[in-house]
């Protein structure tokens, strides 16, 4: 096919394959190219608080992780599929740009206990329970073509909240999936 194709929604048109549009808004921030490990290129604030790694070729495309320090093991991490646009990594980025410019930790905040505080904004929005696994809490957009799932029995699990879009499948579906910090064992 030649020329443009545009897809309605925009969610449901997945990567173009390249992460500029993901970097744009921390084009200003240190570069790392790596030429080992699941990473081609990391762009780190300038204390390395905010590490963003770009795969390029994988199905996961995108890890997103925020630490307290340059040191430490990451607060939280987001796992962003080759099916999600551009936009919403940028989107993602540009906040936590915003955030590390203010000087607040606030890209720290662990989420409230309460997870309907969580999804208030997407209820406003007319976003409903759905069916879900026992442990987890499922809200839909009114289309249906998007969603969010929240692991709500256990915290400590991968796959804590997962935001999606699209139909199910490895080549459809549109998956953001932060997950909390794995904490060591206790003895």
């Amino acid at each position: 096919m030649d020329g443009d194709v545009y897809v309605t929604p925009r969610y449901l048109a997945g990567s173009p394959g390249y992460g500029d549009a993901g970097f744009a808004p921390v084009a200003h921030w240190p570069h790392h190219h790596l030429d080992e490990g699941p990473h081609q290129l990391v762009v780190t604030s300038p204390d390395h608080r905010i590490r963003i790694g770009w795969a390029g070729d994988d199905y996961d495309l995108w890890t997103i992780s925020a630490t307290p320090d340059a040191v430490s093991g990451p607060q939280w991490t987001a796992i962003v599929n080759q099916n999600t646009p551009p936009e919403l990594v940028a989107a993602l980025t540009a906040t936590l740009a915003q955030d590390w410019a203010a000087g607040q930790d606030r890209f720290l905040a662990a989420p409230s206990v309460y997870w309907a505080d969580s999804v208030a904004p997407l209820a406003a929005a007319g976003w409903e329970r759905t069916g879900a696994e026992l442990g987890t809490v499922e809200l839909a957009a009114p289309d249906g073509n998007a969603g969010v799932c929240i692991n709500i029995s256990r915290r400590d699990l991968e796959g804590g909240t997962q935001l999606w879009a699209g139909p199910p499948g490895w080549g459809t579906r549109a998956e953001i999936t932060f997950t909390p910090p794995v904490r060591p064992p206790t003895s």
